[in-house]
């Protein structure tokens, strides 16, 4: 659809865009973001004709863009500018229909019968039709962004360009403008491109995105590859974070506010209590620390416990980890286990369970520094053989906890290595109390 080849993009002797190629696909959402100044609204100016190159060329269906009349061009693509004060006071129905412009004929140039209906379809698909007499300057930030979206539509075009389309819109209204632009792309089959400062926006509905720094291209692929930690920390000049999204296969980005960065404290597993009472087992730390489980998923708590009455087990998913059958407990121990890897310590707490039939573990792992859910995860899965290999011994469940402070382990492999021996060294001692029984 469009080819981007070397362009260079100057104002005065100053380059704003540096030799950057990249070619958008048809029918495609393609985002583009970055920090200030990086280059961003300069290179969208030059994709609609705005601004001509200093280098290289911008295709546009296999032909220059340079070389478009500008009817032509606004046949082809569509512009929805910033949000910014108008100076007019059409009715909203007269703005939209400045849209059919490219298509009028004549000297007159009247609005056709498929004029008008074009402007109907797009003002009930955007939802301002049912104020489609009102003045322009009656409607709020919102519905004026969507009567300007209205009026880019109605032109019909193959290509529509945005630039920073949700700037001044509150959440609900960010969400309308997108979910109202992916339905028409999709049902119209036109292509899209947008610059955007909201990361999470951008990850969760395009699908893919060029990252521009000072100019120049970063990454450039779908949001799970461009929106990686080390690229963004490095473009934005912060500690950003990224993990996936709960419902959809998308990135989120975070970050975590410097005064909580400076008040992070380490070594926080020594301060992890154990508590074993009559009817619960408890493990208490002074901190918050991310979980999953292999029985609930993922959740933040300073405090687990196994207890032996299912109904208080079912009041609070935080404290109903795990449960145990006390009409079929014979006999109860816990082992403990510590260590460190490069700095970083871990603790073990293995809950053993011995009933009439068998030897059930519940396993908790605690690991100091920062994890993203995958590497939680295949720490879960490279843990469970090695207590599945005991087979008159069930792994009835696993939970592995990180306190999300400090460095991330920077080599989780090694890491992985010296779970699997304190896990080895458990098996041994469980089998040594086994022959106490």
């Amino acid at each position: 659809m469009l080819n981007v080849n070397n362009v260079t993009l100057k104002f005065g002797e100053h380059q704003v865009i540096r030799h950057i190629d990249f070619q958008v696909n048809r029918y495609e959402m393609f985002g583009i973001v970055g920090p200030n100044g990086s280059g961003k609204s300069t290179l969208l100016s030059a994709i609609h004709g705005g601004k001509p190159c200093d280098q290289g060329e911008i295709y546009l269906k296999n032909q220059k863009i340079s070389s478009y009349s500008t009817k032509e061009l606004a046949k082809l693509i569509a512009v929805l500018p910033q949000l910014s004060e108008t100076a007019f006071d059409y009715k909203i129905k007269d703005i939209v229909a400045l849209g059919r412009y490219p298509y009028q004929k004549g000297i007159f140039q009247q609005l056709s019968v498929h004029d008008h209906e074009m402007i109907e379809k797009v003002m009930k698909d955007t939802q301002i039709h049912s104020y489609k007499n009102q003045s322009l300057q009656t409607l709020s930030g919102g519905e004026r962004q969507r009567v300007l979206l209205a009026r880019a539509l109605v032109q019909e075009p193959e290509l529509l360009i945005l630039d920073e389309p949700t700037n001044h819109l509150d959440m609900r209204h960010q969400i309308q403008l997108l979910d109202t632009l992916r339905a028409w792309t999709r049902e119209h089959k036109i292509t899209v491109i947008a610059v955007l400062h909201d990361l999470n926006l951008a990850s969760l509905y395009f699908d893919r995105i060029l990252l521009l720094d000072k100019g120049e291209k970063v990454e450039l692929n779908h949001p799970n590859q461009t929106f990686n930690e080390k690229s963004l920390n490095e473009v934005y000049q912060t500690a950003l974070r990224t993990f996936s999204h709960p419902q959809v296969s998308k990135p989120l980005i975070t970050f975590v506010p410097s005064l909580d960065r400076e008040e992070t404290e380490l070594h926080s597993v020594k301060s992890i209590i154990f508590e074993q009472k009559e009817k619960e087992l408890r493990v208490i730390s002074q901190n918050d620390w991310k979980f999953v489980s292999s029985e609930v998923g993922f959740f933040w708590s300073n405090t687990l416990s196994l207890k032996t009455e299912k109904e208080q087990n079912q009041q609070d998913h935080h404290k109903r980890v795990h449960h145990t059958e006390e009409t079929s407990q014979k006999w109860l121990k816990t082992l403990q286990k510590t260590g460190h890897l490069q700095n970083q310590h871990f603790c073990f707490f293995v809950h053993l369970l011995v009933n009439n039939e068998n030897i059930s573990l519940k396993v908790w792992f605690f690991m100091e520094g920062h994890f993203c859910e995958a590497d939680i995860l295949k720490g879960f899965m490279r843990l469970s053989p090695i207590f599945e290999k005991h087979s008159e011994i069930e792994l009835q469940s696993l939970v592995v906890g990180t306190n999300q402070k400090g460095d991330r382990v920077a080599n989780f492999e090694e890491l992985l290595v010296e779970i699997k021996s304190s896990a080895q060294s458990l098996m041994e001692e469980i089998t040594e109390i086994r022959k106490e029984l």
